[in-house]
């Protein structure tokens, strides 16, 4: 996998939200793994937990909230001062992709973006940045 155009492709408001799309360029297809580093944000909302969508080139998204579950302990949040979220999405062939994240509640915090598409290795905060393709 290589990063095509990593720059924030759009940053839009409608509906009080926002989202970000990044144009991803497969080398190859399968099943892979995204994953999101994210500050560690309490959720202040009344214990709903904070939520975020993910998807690509337009499917339907996933709705993933990264905190619902929490109820005090802190833990490996507060160890790591990241809270990393894992989401699974099927690339049906190499090539140019986009991928769309676009948060539901405020207050979310991204750090930075790891897409597994074989041999990423564990580490305090992911692997290099990719390499950038004109």
């Amino acid at each position: 996998m290589r990063r095509d155009d990593l720059s924030t492709k759009c940053l839009s408001k409608s509906d009080e939200s926002l989202y970000l799309e990044y144009d991803i360029n497969f080398e190859s297809k399968g099943e892979f793994e995204v994953q999101l580093l994210l500050a560690p944000t309490l959720n202040f909302n009344h214990n709903k937990g904070l939520r975020y969508e993910i998807s690509f080139d337009g499917g339907t998204p996933q709705v993933v909230n990264f905190n619902g579950h929490y109820k005090g302990e802190l833990g490996r949040w507060q160890s790591e001062h990241i809270i990393k979220s894992i989401t699974k999405h099927q690339i049906s062939q190499p090539g140019k992709h986009t991928l769309r994240f676009r948060v539901l509640e405020p207050g979310i915090v991204l750090e930075k973006i790891l897409i597994n598409t074989g041999g990423l290795l564990p580490s305090y905060l992911g692997a290099p940045e990719s390499e950038f393709l004109h």
